[in-house]
């Protein structure tokens, strides 16, 4: 019975061995270095520059503020020609005011 106990221990170093195989597997993980690579087809991210067209944008913007400015100046001169027509009322309010010399004939008589 004694070399029977003498045999299982040996059967526990094998169960170690084991173990080791199983981190090589983990090797495989070393596809993460082909991410690197990837950053090469972001190469057309330096292609980015390109957009510069939209500076081109800007131009325009101080294009629009000139015609602003002309609009106003039109503007302006419609007004004061509506200012003289009032002044013009005012005088045939005088006409009516003859009729209060009427009043004092009567207190002649």
């Amino acid at each position: 019975s004694s070399p029977l106990p003498s045999s299982p221990p040996p059967n526990v170093p094998p169960s170690s061995p084991p173990l080791p195989p199983s981190t090589p597997p983990l090797s495989p993980p070393s596809p993460p270095p082909s991410l690197p690579p990837f950053p090469r087809p972001g190469a057309p991210s330096p292609s980015l520059p390109p957009s510069s067209p939209p500076p081109s944008s800007p131009p325009t913007s101080p294009s629009t503020p000139p015609p602003s400015t002309p609009p106003p100046s039109t503007l302006l001169p419609s007004p004061p020609p509506p200012s003289v027509p009032p002044p013009s009322a005012p005088p045939p309010s005088t006409p009516p005011s003859a009729p209060p010399p009427s009043t004092p004939p009567p207190s002649t008589p």
